[in-house]
């Protein structure tokens, strides 16, 4: 299979990136063709494939394209490694910032769900499992309006920093005899 050249048109179709796209990559100094003729005719050779393979996954997890040039010119089992090994962290990083939205986004979707079954003419008496409950500063009752979203602000920045959930809605506590 690796002793034959196949044109840019063929070699396309089997790696799924368009020609245009080798061309860019050819112009960019990222990925050459095997073999041009004397004519200027570029064709590539199957085991190709695995290097414009390469190229595709690293861009997908974020390496500019002059990160991959130079992976590509000087790759080895240990440049290797340590790109890889950096990147899953990240990507790991990543995967964990979003299962947080994603929790964060379904108790939203919950919490609305049983606020349109709530009737507000009545009393409810609900159990739950037990919570971790974060307090903010102490927001004085009389405080002005953008006094409170300072303290919120930056009580919402804490949780953030902690990695604390932001899916339950923030409330307060204000004392009985003051409502």
């Amino acid at each position: 299979m690796d002793n034959f050249y196949v044109s840019p048109t063929e070699f396309a179709s089997i790696s799924g990136v368009s020609r245009q796209t080798l061309i860019f990559y050819e112009k960019k100094g990222i990925f050459l063709p095997a073999y041009k003729n004397e004519k200027g005719y570029r064709f590539y050779l199957m085991s190709q494939l695995d290097i414009i393979a390469t190229i595709q996954s690293l861009q997908k997890i974020g390496l500019s394209l002059e990160e991959i040039k130079d992976y590509i010119e000087h790759r080895n089992a240990q440049s290797t490694y340590e790109l890889f090994s950096n990147k899953i962290n990240t990507l790991k990083e990543i995967i964990t910032t979003y299962h947080k939205m994603i929790n964060m986004m379904e108790t939203k979707c919950q919490l609305i769900t049983k606020a349109n079954q709530i009737l507000t003419d009545m009393v409810y008496i609900e159990y739950r499992d037990e919570i971790k409950i974060i307090k903010s500063d102490y927001i004085p009752f009389n405080s002005k309006e953008i006094n409170q979203y300072k303290i919120l602000g930056e009580h919402i920045k804490y949780r953030k920093k902690q990695n604390h959930s932001l899916g339950h809605a923030i409330s307060g506590m204000v004392e009985w005899k003051k409502c």
